[in-house]
């Protein structure tokens, strides 16, 4: 079942997720898990003075802020040494991993934000504030993850291969691998 992607890159993303998931990689994921709420609505109440009595009324002063992932991954065992590494407890260099886990790293769990390759707009600049807030609240680590930078790093799935509407072969910018050729040169 195909699922109603937000950008064509979380597709992509999609599509190398479930290689993970077919090959054991990965338990489960879940596509805009529930929101983080990163700050209540500010209200104000007053007293109104009406024709014969007085009312409280409450007016909004500012609107609530939550902000929702793109992805949450929980990954098998199996995965731990091949594609993740512990933020806080880890012994390697976590900039040799694909994937970061969060805080809470008895969950096994990523939180993943996907971005285009070409999209330094100000939604960058939005989604590095609410990594810091998550961060600042939750103690969780949301990962900026761009399909095209992972696939060159890691591995390219199967169905990237193929244009998305004409079943072509794709042209690449990378000599692709393959789940296995990555896992066996881990």
């Amino acid at each position: 079942m195909e699922l109603d992607y937000a950008s064509v890159e979380e597709q992509y993303f999609h599509w190398y997720l479930q290689e993970l998931i077919d090959a054991g990689y990965i338990e489960k994921i879940k596509y805009q898990p529930k929101p983080f709420i990163l700050s209540d609505k500010v209200s104000v109440t007053f007293t109104e003075q009406l024709k014969t009595k007085t009312k409280e009324v409450s007016r909004s002063l500012m609107k609530g802020h939550q902000y929702t992932a793109d992805f949450m991954i929980i990954w098998t065992s199996k995965g731990w040494e091949k594609f993740w590494i512990n933020s806080v407890r880890g012994r390697n260099n976590p900039l040799s991993y694909p994937f970061v886990l969060d805080q809470m790293w008895i969950h096994n769990r990523s939180i993943i934000d996907v971005k285009g390759t070409f999209n330094r707009d100000e939604s960058w600049t939005k989604f590095s504030i609410a990594q810091k807030w998550v961060w600042q609240k939750y103690s969780l680590y949301v990962q900026k993850i761009i399909p095209e930078k992972l696939f060159k790093a890691t591995f390219t799935p199967q169905r990237y291969l193929l244009t998305d509407k004409s079943m072509k072969p794709r042209k690449l910018k990378w000599e692709p691998r393959t789940l296995n050729e990555y896992v066996n040169s881990r």
